[in-house]
């Protein structure tokens, strides 16, 4: 599969518009114009356009690389991503410390320190209970989102290429979806204090935004493709 266009020039565009995702999580936060936000979910929206920003930018900028299937190229992937992340993510642990602990040192050290490798190790959004996907530096549960979207993405990617000639777009799509529904209805009828984590920090339900991201960077190599091969064929 070919990437036409110029492709900094659109990474640039894309990479933009993070600026205002960003607005919407902050101001969400904050809690200014709270019942616009709140109405429109837009700070939920705006999460959500970063994990598909993401999955769009990553599947232009890695494509070539990871479907060649050199393990070098994969592993410079890896290095590059877990370096975008992990130092801001570790200053930031190292920051929310001396609250954290002030916070749960009544649930024991044992507590304390299981929650902190939980955080460091970026996996605590895989656990239902707040004391561990909000310890520390709280946001850093979608980072632990991240992070797991990261390491499927040569997959992911490998699956797409292997595809590319077998489904289309609109089957992958339709394939994701009801995947998406399945682990919904799942999650349906449990009990109500896990409906943040289940539908909202769980990993799982959030890699379709993931993976919406990269089909979305699919249909427009597809497009630009058929778009240039008319302009020659004229």
């Amino acid at each position: 599969m070919s990437t036409p266009g110029n492709g900094k020039q659109l990474l640039n565009s894309l990479t933009s518009l993070r600026f205002f995702a960003a607005l919407l999580v902050f101001l969400w936060h904050t809690h200014l114009w709270g019942n616009h936000l709140d109405r429109y979910q837009l700070g939920y929206a705006g999460v959500s356009f970063f994990y598909m920003l993401s999955g769009f930018v990553l599947t232009y900028a890695y494509y070539k690389r990871i479907t060649i299937g050199k393990f070098t190229a994969i592993k410079s992937y890896y290095i590059a991503r877990i370096a975008k992340i992990y130092p801001v993510h570790l200053l930031t642990f190292a920051l929310a410390i001396p609250l954290a602990f002030y916070v749960v040192h009544a649930s024991g050290v044992a507590e304390f320190l299981k929650q902190a490798v939980a955080n460091v190790f970026l996996v605590q959004s895989f656990s239902p209970h707040i004391p561990y996907y909000f310890a520390f530096n709280a946001v850093s549960w979608s980072i632990s989102d991240e992070l797991f979207f990261y390491l499927l993405m040569p997959v992911f990617i490998f699956i797409a290429f292997r595809l590319r000639n077998k489904l289309s777009i609109g089957k992958l799509v339709l394939s994701m979806l009801v995947i998406w529904i399945a682990m919904v209805a799942l999650l349906t009828g449990k009990v109500a204090v896990l409906d943040q984590w289940a539908y909202y920090v769980l990993p799982l339900i959030r890699l379709p935004d993931f993976v919406l991201g990269i089909l979305l960077c699919l249909v427009y190599w597809k497009s630009q493709s058929t778009k240039l091969n008319s302009i020659r064929t004229t």
